[in-house]
């Protein structure tokens, strides 16, 4: 900024005002700028010119913390791990770095998830960074879910927020049948068909699971796309009241679910459908959430295939890239608030091109 100053006859002082900018900007050190008077008319220039302005920090240091309250993962999801969030209030003119670290509470590390500990380090301006724990499937019943502590320590030019905070991992194995479990209809086959869909069906109990081969026949091959890689058909029917509003009253009851692919019939197990979770499955052709009740009605014209039973799923949105022979469902034993636990009906498994 410039400007000029004008002395009255008999005036001996004069002010100008310099407009600082309060910025959000922290781990400031004091910022300097020079003050020169010039170009005096019936006056000469005297000390102390130029002088220097000092600007202080009023911001002190950010604080770091994580970027949820509280992080979840389903076992067999996110292709086997999460990544944590950890960020700064506001953007330091300094380097920052935090230590993070994992703590056993509910899960054990090596069987549950990998432990891991390290160092984040902000650059100067940047108020994001992440660490990733992995997530170990297995195949054991496991309840409550399992809960691991996440902290943060020794900051530097930081202070630490709320730390230790929980990541829940989610079972997803089925647990013992409660009950009764019927099963409804027929069971014509021991496993369902691998190809397209043929009114066929294999029976999952409710509490149970069933690991499918889908070779010779055919194998799931992730092909890096958002494109759908297999089609999972549940019991299509053709009649009954519930498939009224329908296309030629064609529906499927869709069935709470668990479906993961496998590279054996050991695993390890990537989960990329869950319905019933309440969690929306968005790289299936089923993509809602908030209303995964047991034994929905969904019409055969809003399904795959339009006339078959078929859910598409996009494999590799959650599983790393392969060739996955070996399908693993489940069918939870309950409660379900409606009193309709039952056993799911499939038809078929079957890859796509």
């Amino acid at each position: 900024m410039s400007g000029q100053l004008v002395f009255t006859p008999g005036q001996t002082s004069q002010t100008f005002a310099v407009p600082i900018t309060n910025d959000n900007i922290t781990n400031e050190l004091s910022e300097e700028l020079t003050l020169t008077l010039t170009n005096a008319v019936s006056a000469t220039l005297s000390t102390p010119n130029p002088v220097t302005l000092s600007i202080a920090d009023d911001d002190g240091q950010p604080t770091v913390s994580f970027a949820a309250a509280e992080y979840s993962v389903n076992e067999g999801d996110s292709l086997g791990g999460v990544d944590i969030g950890v960020r700064l209030s506001a953007p330091s003119s300094i380097t920052v770095s935090v230590d993070f670290d994992t703590q056993d509470q509910g899960a054990t590390a090596g069987s549950d998830y990998t432990a891991t500990s390290g160092t984040l380090t902000f650059a100067p301006g940047q108020q994001g960074q992440s660490f990733r724990v992995t997530v170990i499937s297995d195949t054991t019943t496991e309840s409550p879910d399992e809960d691991v502590d996440l902290l943060l320590s020794n900051p530097i030019s930081a202070t630490v927020g709320t730390s230790p905070i929980s990541l829940i991992i989610v079972d997803d194995d089925p647990s013992a049948a409660a009950g009764t479990c019927p099963l409804l209809g027929p069971v014509q086959e021991s496993l369902p068909n691998i190809g397209d869909s043929d009114g066929e069906v294999a029976g999952i109990y409710c509490g149970t699971e069933m690991i499918v081969p889908v070779v010779p026949t055919t194998t799931i091959v992730t092909d890096g796309t958002n494109a759908y890689d297999m089609v999972y058909y549940e019991y299509l029917l053709t009649s009954g009241s519930d498939g009224s509003s329908c296309l030629n009253n064609e529906y499927i009851y869709l069935d709470w679910v668990t479906v993961q692919v496998g590279t054996s019939a050991a695993g390890p197990w990537y989960t990329v459908f869950l319905w019933g979770d309440g969690v929306a499955d968005t790289n299936t052709n089923m993509s809602v959430a908030g209303s995964e009740q047991n034994n929905r009605v969904v019409c055969a014209q809003n399904l795959y295939g339009g006339n078959t039973g078929g859910i598409a799923i996009d494999v590799d949105a959650k599983a790393p890239p392969g060739i996955y022979r070996y399908v693993r469902l489940f069918v939870p034993a309950g409660p379900d608030p409606s009193g309709n636990l039952d056993s799911l009906q499939l038809d078929a498994l079957d890859s796509l091109p």
